[in-house]
């Protein structure tokens, strides 16, 4: 089942490709997984370079370690880094890396968590501020131009919820007086109360051109009260500095 982060980064990542939009140049899916934005971007970009540590699908182009790029410098002209920076030990390394393959003008669409349960245990180490991520591109020559708040307050939760409402319902599979038919009630009910409305709220941001605004007060150093200072996590639009 999909949860209120993975809607906020494809409405996001959507926003980034849309039809109007022009992108031109080489892209690099760097810690690409499974692709799952792979049909945001497809005819979008002249070339797509689908990297990652290890390989989980037959779309895989290379392996590769993100903190040792084996490509030239300036060779891409985008690189999308979804939820990998808190996978890797030394996400320094792999931002300077990062810098380093963009060419001037570049842009990095990057997107993190920050209040997210661990995951991928033990390979999860870090988690980034909006501040700590800006200051950290920065150093390597890399301004925000846009950040987006997945979520705030009532978004963290309802994922809470949604994480206790599972777990409940796990529980009450394996008991004796509902027995392990329940089991098949667990997702269409998760699906109704959980992934259904993540699904239409997304789909209205999408058509009323929000999602740059999953939550209002988007802007770097903004926000609108306490309320703001909660959010499940972050996606980015960075762009390499042309004077280096």
């Amino acid at each position: 089942m999909r949860s209120f982060n993975d809607y906020a980064i494809a409405a996001f990542l959507a926003a980034e490709f849309a039809p109007q939009t022009t992108h031109k140049g080489r892209l690099l899916d760097l810690g690409c997984g499974m692709r799952p934005y792979a049909q945001l971007y497809a005819g979008r970009v002249e070339h797509c370079v689908a990297g990652d540590f290890e390989a989980r699908t037959s779309g895989l182009d290379v392996r590769l370690d993100a903190q040792a790029l084996p490509f030239p410098e300036k060779s891409f002209d985008w690189v999308l880094f979804s939820e990998v920076v808190e996978h890797l030990p030394d996400s320094r390394q792999a931002i300077a890396e990062i810098a380093r393959v963009l060419r001037p003008g570049g842009t990095l669409l990057i997107t993190w968590p920050f209040m997210h349960m661990m995951h991928e245990v033990p390979n999860d180490y870090t988690r980034y501020t909006e501040f700590g991520m800006a200051r950290l591109l920065e150093a390597n020559g890399m301004e925000i131009e846009v950040l987006v708040r997945r979520g705030g307050a009532l978004a963290l939760v309802w994922s809470l919820l949604e994480f206790f409402v599972e777990g409940a319902l796990e529980l009450l599979a394996r008991t004796r007086l509902v027995g392990q038919g329940f089991r098949f009630l667990k997702k269409p009910i998760l699906w109704l109360a959980f992934e259904l409305p993540y699904r239409m709220y997304f789909a209205f941001a999408l058509n009323r051109g929000l999602c740059h605004c999953v939550r209002p007060g988007d802007e770097l150093r903004g926000g609108r009260g306490k309320m703001a200072h909660w959010t499940l996590g972050y996606c980015a639009r960075a762009r390499r500095r042309v004077n280096e």
